[in-house]
């Protein structure tokens, strides 16, 4: 779903009929797209639909300049308004450029090859236009061949300018798979890009990861001309994945991840359950992380994804599904179903946690000692508060002990082998992560 003033574009896939209001759509195929546009009453004003044998919409959006675009996948044969386009060896993606008022398309581009779909679409203050998603084999945009994939599919990003010419297209390898599953894009034509990828990442010649777990998190920012300018990955031993993108009105970035126990980069990012949402919030210049916020679920076993994320003023609200319980006000919510809903709201506390971040660069409120330890180390709190769980992780993510207690100053005899290690600090103010050496 995308609003623009009074317009409210929704999305979505049926297979044989559909009824709309007093419009009937049709499709004679297995299942395909369709596009409603409504007013803030939710009159139906137009709709728009895919005519194929096989068809999924992924995403809709308004230019700036106020024209609808369409992106998604198809399968054999499709027809937008009496055109028709063919897939015959496998998915292709699409990208469609629609006249608000007419709902005709003003153009249409489709990728040539296997296995590819076109998963975010957005576009810029100049009207270009871009996509992200993944590719198979033989993959061919406007006459580009994309780079050889090595096992199952390749992350990619693409740039079309306002009458459809490709301008650039970038992908990101991995021997076995990797996936473009959010994007946003600036009015500057800077665009951010999280997915998936399994095994190894290429980003560029300079820039590569390798995974920690069985699938790992990333997220890229590219300039206008499609040059990368910072990226980082986050990951443990469960599968991990960037699903949503927003930026708040200095156009730093917060990502949507979800996940277990995992490491971005070199900070902890744990969580109370198994798997639940975390939030990040990210300098926009250089990547660095401003701040982490990890939704709560039931202890140890707790499941939730979050799917959906957006940004009013300092608020970020965020939607998905709770599938066994999330931990609110000391109350696990239950989910019955193993499938319900929910919505948190939290509010963008950087100016704070940035004041804190300075200070402690000058007075720490937190001292690890001896740190290298060969043997006994401790933990003191500086600054009057109250240390109320500490949680030992390895470099790997996972948790290795989790030690509910109360004091100013604790001294811990954990065997512990040689390695960095990280401790999740607890108080009643804040939640400090530090590293640890064991030698």
């Amino acid at each position: 779903m995308c609003v623009k003033g009074d317009s409210v574009l929704v999305a979505g896939t049926f297979s044989d009929t559909l009824f709309v209001v007093n419009d009937t759509l049709v499709n004679s195929g297995l299942k395909t797209g369709f596009v409603l546009i409504l007013d803030t009453l939710g009159n139906v004003q137009n709709t728009w639909v895919l005519n194929s044998y096989s068809s999924e919409i992924h995403d809709v959006r308004f230019t700036d300049q106020g024209y609808i675009i369409v992106c998604g996948e198809f399968y054999d044969v499709m027809s937008i308004d009496q055109q028709e386009y063919l897939a015959p060896l496998g998915f292709n993606s699409f990208l469609a450029k629609i006249d608000p008022v007419t709902f005709q398309s003003i153009w249409v581009r489709t990728s040539n090859g296997t296995g590819t779909n076109a998963r975010r679409a957005g576009s810029d203050k100049f009207g270009n236009i871009y996509i992200t998603g993944s590719y198979g084999n033989g993959t061919v945009l406007e006459g580009l061949s994309l780079s050889d994939v090595q096992g199952d599919h390749n992350a990619f990003i693409a740039s079309y300018d306002a009458n459809g010419s490709l301008n650039w297209a970038r992908t990101l390898n991995s021997s076995v798979q990797s996936h473009g599953i959010s994007q946003l894009v600036t009015d500057n034509g800077e665009v951010y890009v999280g997915g998936e990828y399994e095994m190894n990442l290429e980003v560029s010649p300079f820039i590569s990861f390798v995974s920690s777990g069985f699938m790992d998190a990333f997220f890229v920012k590219f300039d206008i001309n499609g040059n990368v300018l910072w990226a980082g990955t986050a990951g443990g031993t469960e599968n991990d994945v960037v699903e949503d993108i927003a930026l708040n009105g200095s156009e730093n970035p917060f990502f949507l991840l979800n996940g277990g126990n995992m490491f971005l980069n070199e900070t902890s990012i744990a969580t109370s359950g198994f798997r639940a949402p975390a939030l990040v919030k990210m300098n926009k210049d250089t990547g660095e992380i401003l701040w982490n916020y990890r939704i709560p679920v039931a202890p140890l076993s707790g499941i939730a994804e979050g799917y959906s994320l957006h940004l009013n003023g300092d608020r970020l609200s965020l939607c998905g599904t709770n599938r066994t319980g999330l931990y609110y006000f000391n109350e696990i919510l239950d989910s019955p179903n193993l499938d319900d809903s929910f919505v948190a709201l939290i509010r963008d506390t950087l100016l704070v946690l940035q004041s804190i971040t300075v200070d402690e660069k000058v007075f720490p409120s937190v001292r690890i000692y001896p740190n290298p330890a060969t043997e006994d180390f401790g933990i003191e709190i500086l600054n009057g508060d109250v240390i109320q769980r500490v949680e030992i992780i390895d470099s790997k993510g996972s948790l290795l002990k989790d030690i509910r207690t109360v004091g100013q100053h604790l001294q811990f005899n954990e065997f512990l082998k040689a390695g960095v290690y990280h401790l999740r600090i607890t108080t009643s103010l804040k939640v400090y992560h530090e590293k640890f050496m064991k030698l």
